[in-house]
Formats: C-alpha cells, sequence, structure tokens
C-alpha cells in the first residue's frame, strides 16, 4: 500500500482575491466622496464661524460709533491670517478662503472660497448667513439660503 499524503493548500485563488479587490473598490468609491463633502462642509462652517464673529464685533463697533469699522483693526476680535498675524485690514485670507469685511455692498462681510466655486456672506444687520450660488451642493447641505 501506498501512502498518499493531502496537500494542505492554504492560497488564495485568483477569483476569491479579486472579489476583495472589488469589495474594497466599491466601498472606497463610496467613502471617498462622501469623506471630500464632509471636509469641504467643516470649511464652509468654519468660514461662516469666522464671519459670524466679524459680524457680532461690527454690531458692537456700531454701538459705540454709530457705523461700521472700515477695517479689523478697530473691531475686537483676535483673528489671525493664514501665516498666524494679526488681521489688521479690511481683507484677510487663510488656507482656504479670502475674506472681506465689506463684500459686494456695505454691511457685509465675505468668504469667498480660493477654488472660487462659492462665497459665503454674513449680513451685519441681521446677522443672516448666505451662500452663492445657492444651488452648489455646499450652500445646500448647509442651508445656506
Amino acid at each position: 500500500m501506498s501512502s498518499l499524503k493531502k496537500k494542505n493548500n492554504k492560497a488564495y485563488t485568483l477569483a476569491e482575491v479579486l472579489v476583495v479587490v472589488m469589495i474594497i473598490g466599491i466601498l472606497a468609491a463610496i467613502a471617498i466622496p462622501n469623506y471630500f463633502r464632509s471636509v469641504e462642509k467643516t470649511r464652509a462652517t468654519d468660514a461662516a464661524a469666522i464671519l459670524r464673529s466679524v459680524a457680532r464685533g461690527q454690531v458692537a463697533y456700531s454701538a459705540k460709533s454709530g457705523g461700521f469699522a472700515p477695517d479689523m483693526f478697530n473691531l475686537p476680535l483676535d483673528l489671525k491670517d493664514k501665516d498666524g498675524i494679526d488681521v489688521e485690514g479690511s481683507e484677510f485670507d487663510d488656507k482656504f478662503f479670502d475674506y472681506t469685511i465689506y463684500g459686494s455692498e456695505e454691511g457685509k462681510a465675505t468668504a469667498a472660497r480660493k477654488n472660487g466655486k462659492y462665497t459665503i456672506s454674513v449680513d451685519y444687520e441681521t446677522g443672516e448667513i448666505s451662500c452663492t450660488p445657492s444651488e452648489y451642493e455646499i450652500c445646500l447641505m448647509l442651508n445656506y439660503q
């Protein structure tokens, strides 16, 4: 009698590897766009928070002096630009947005996204945040009208 040894085959077949790679690809195709949307939403929310701070500072300045401040130096804020320097002028920027304390019209501050896709504004009198173009995905996600 001859003794036959059974081979222990512990390797994966090509089909098994391809199935796993396909599943990972499908999950990545779903997760990566959601991640980038979430990151952009956070950036826009941060910009809106800065604009709200500017608006509160303008309201406080206006209560004392009867008008809005012409530049950031006069506002009771501790804002820093992208280089970590205190903001003093009427415009400043960070890594993702260009800020202006007077946007296209007086009484508003704006944060224009550096990629040019949208702009967030705050009205000093009402404190209302708006986003243009209003149909842009981030504007819709944040519900800024």
